[in-house]
């Protein structure tokens, strides 16, 4: 990442300064004043991937405080923590270096994952919730506990059902996900899975459970509670989905995006009514009417 803030894969917006974006490349950990936005000042720095101490490919991450990050690392298969004054790199949960399909509760100490990809911040503030991508689960994180537990894992028997999830947000007690192919929900509270749109392969608008094809939905931020905004993977596209009416409608961005095939995540800023665009080509800004 250098000292410009390029190749991000991930960025959330500052809890605790709104004119700074935190952002991460898949071993770096930065942060963007937006009064300055072509300089990175950063958390942490990648020194070699020959080692499990060193991100391997940070995924995403939520800000557990002012001074902490937690740090999704789908390339050791573990979850870490940062500490944004110290610069220090601790191990969280999970055995870094070893992949496992075991889903089970379990301390932080012996928990295991398997390609994690996306965190979010639960109701309770000690809950944080992973999404696992290749043992197609959701698990929580008890940080008052130390305790992790399984909230959903796709049967093994069918794998149609929650194929391949890469990213995902927490909009009351419903997940919003995005699979290959199209966008799933999971209702924490009837625990009930339901696919909204998953078949063909392809980008096409018109209505969700019918018309509309995705390809592979890469980050996905909720617009308000009636709206989700998606980016797509390999050919980027921002698909707008509104959930209310079940309609899937497409942004041009291509004015606003110079480099589309490189484009990694997204970031809605509610207050300023703006969409961010991450990626290797830095940080694009949509404004939105």
């Amino acid at each position: 990442m250098e000292n410009n803030p390029t190749n991000v894969v991930y960025m959330q917006k500052d809890g605790y300064n709104k004119d700074v974006i935190i952002v991460s490349s898949d071993s770096d950990l930065g942060f963007v004043n937006l009064t300055n936005p072509d300089q990175l000042q950063p958390i942490i720095r990648h020194t070699s991937r020959r080692t499990n101490a060193s991100f391997s490919s940070i995924k995403s991450f939520a800000q557990f405080n002012g001074s902490s990050l937690i740090v999704v690392d789908a390339g050791n298969h573990c979850i870490r923590s940062v500490s944004r004054q110290t610069h220090k790199i601790a191990a969280l949960a999970g055995q870094c270096g070893s992949p496992s399909q075991l889903i089970q509760e379990s301390s932080f100490e012996e928990a295991v994952f398997n390609s994690p990809y996306d965190i979010v911040k639960g109701e309770n503030p000690n809950d944080y919730y992973v999404l696992e991508s290749t043992n197609r689960a959701i698990r929580k994180l008890d940080l008052s506990s130390e305790m992790v537990s399984s909230v959903y894992q796709a049967p093994d028997d069918n794998s149609a059902i929650f194929p391949s999830p890469k990213t995902m947000i927490l909009n009351d007690t419903v997940f919003y996900i995005g699979v290959s192919g199209g966008i799933a929900s999971f209702d924490l509270k009837s625990q009930k899975m339901e696919v909204l749109h998953t078949g063909e392969v392809g980008l096409m608008d018109g209505q969700l459970n019918s018309t509309a094809k995705f390809r592979s939905p890469i980050s996905i931020q909720l617009l308000d509670n009636d709206v989700l905004v998606v980016l797509e993977d390999r050919r980027p596209y921002i698909r707008l989905i509104d959930l209310e009416n079940k309609e899937v409608r497409s942004l041009n961005i291509s004015e606003a995006v110079k480099d589309l095939q490189r484009a990694r995540c997204l970031m809605v800023d509610q207050e300023k009514n703006r969409i961010y665009i991450g990626g290797q080509m830095g940080i694009s800004v949509i404004e939105c009417e």
